[in-house]
């Protein structure tokens, strides 16, 4: 299934993807990025950005949803530009989110400024691991810590890093 934007990718194909900032400093950029994403199916964004980091597209993404025949949902957990959730419980609380928006039978877009290398791999794995571990908490997943901890911007780490990268 080709993915909703260039730079995003399906994590759940036809339900849930992740992916770059769908705005634009550009409105009308950013309209076709989001005509885009509800083509494809989203309703429902989660945003991993601060507030005022970006131009919002909130607004756009709801004048353009009843041409869909949508209504979007949208929710907010910023996350430091390519760090990592400050704690465990705020990655839960996102994961939360994104099952809870699954549940309800919304087609989940999650993104960050730039996709590939900031908040949303964190995301997208934390969710894949806990959809595997029957959708316990992340913290709780097999092996879901390991990653968490071996991160040197992870604030609750348990073992020296000797690198900021996952490797």
């Amino acid at each position: 299934m080709k993915p909703p934007l260039p730079n995003s990718y399906w994590v759940r194909p036809g339900r849930f993807a992740a992916g770059e900032y769908p705005g634009d400093l550009d409105p009308c950029q950013a309209a076709a990025k989001l005509k885009m994403l509800l083509c494809a199916g989203i309703n429902h964004f989660i945003d991993l950005t601060g507030a005022g980091e970006l131009r919002p597209y909130r607004d756009i993404a709801e004048r353009e949803a009843p041409a869909h025949g949508v209504h979007v949902g949208y929710e907010r957990f910023p996350i430091d530009d390519a760090g990592v959730p400050r704690s465990r419980e705020w990655m839960a609380r996102i994961l939360d989110a994104i099952d809870a928006a699954l549940d309800d039978g919304k087609t989940v877009y999650v993104h960050c400024w730039g996709a590939l290398a900031g908040q949303v791999p964190w995301s997208a794995a934390g969710w894949s691991a806990t959809a595997r571990a029957a959708h316990r908490p992340w913290s709780r997943s097999p092996g879901g810590g390991r990653a968490w901890r071996r991160s040197a911007a992870s604030p609750d780490r348990r073992r020296p890093a000797t690198s900021r990268s996952m490797s």
